[in-house]
């Protein structure tokens, strides 16, 4: 069997990120039981790639298929929080050593100062957008986890419901499975998410001191005073890479509200594909389980494109 031993068949394993906190901690400083919790995330990780070595003696199938996709979902999910709290770690024992604060270093004159500006300026805005995306991503996982957990009850009660010696109590158990399954998937996905936060806030936080410092420096440099020729020539310049970079950003985020656009509709055909597979008779469940899957694909390389778009 592939249910968890000693979990709530209705819970994930990453639920604790649904629940209130009772204290949050600094966007600077890591969760204090940051070693425990990448310990956690290394044994669901291999819970999930051990789950996904026991495909191998299923029979090809739209079983098979599916459980693989949320296998990997949250797979892919494990890593990517454990390489967020590994970020997380590297910025808070940057920000105790003075020498790594400033990775350029301090600027040897005005045009490296302003440069320098511009440069944490723009950081800023791509981790204000690279958190927007993650926030309003974070809406849309979390109701997809409550209607995991909600297709899983349903399938626990479905079992119970059934004789002990029903022929049908094998599909039944193998439905619960899957449901269990998917649950894990979105319930790792949301957790992700939730570090990649933390992190991204943590990364404003350093990136706004950062900026703080540099505009403490300008202010000292024009109190003891610069070439006013020299200085406008640099402004300039400034000026017009700062319209290069404004152009840029346009069609940026043109091209963010179009995928926007495009999510919501992915959203949208993944939501009516899981209703009529809900209510589908036996015959279509393969074909509308198939759909299900390619749009829930689509939902995440799309998600996975806007990030790129913001980083950019």
């Amino acid at each position: 069997m592939l249910l968890i031993a000693g979990q709530p068949l209705y819970a994930g394993p990453l639920d604790v990120v649904l629940a209130p906190k009772p204290a949050a901690s600094s966007a600077a400083n890591p969760p204090a039981n940051s070693n425990e919790e990448r310990s956690r995330l290394l044994l669901k990780l291999q819970q999930a790639e051990q789950q996904q070595a026991a495909l191998a003696t299923l029979p090809e199938g739209l079983d098979k298929s599916q459980r693989s996709f949320w296998l990997d979902m949250a797979a892919h999910a494990y890593r990517s929080h454990l390489a967020s709290l590994t970020a997380l770690q590297a910025l808070v024992a940057r920000a105790k050593d003075e020498q790594l604060q400033l990775a350029g270093g301090k600027p040897a004159n005005e045009t490296e100062l302003r440069k320098m500006q511009q440069l944490g300026q723009r950081a800023i805005d791509n981790l204000d957008r690279r958190l927007a995306i993650r926030e309003r991503g974070m809406d849309v996982q979390r109701d997809e986890l409550q209607r995991a957990q909600a297709e899983q009850r349903k399938r626990q009660e479905q079992l119970e419901a059934l004789p002990p010696q029903s022929a049908k109590r094998a599909d039944a158990l193998r439905a619960l499975e899957l449901a269990q399954i998917k649950t894990n998937a979105w319930s790792a996905t949301v957790g992700a998410n939730d570090a990649m936060q933390h992190y991204v806030r943590a990364r404003l936080q350093e990136q706004r001191k950062h900026e703080l410092e540099l505009d403490n420096l300008s202010a000292e440099q024009v109190r003891n005073g610069l070439d006013d020729a020299q200085l406008q020539q640099e402004r300039s310049d400034i000026e017009q890479k700062q319209q290069q970079y404004n152009q840029l950003r346009d069609q940026l985020e043109a091209e963010a509200s179009r995928l926007h656009g495009q999510l919501d509709d992915a959203r949208q055909t993944s939501e009516r594909l899981q209703n009529l597979l809900n209510d589908a008779a036996d015959a279509e469940k393969t074909t509308l389980a198939t759909r299900l899957q390619a749009a829930l694909q689509q939902q995440q390389l799309l998600q996975q494109t806007l990030e790129t778009n913001a980083l950019r």
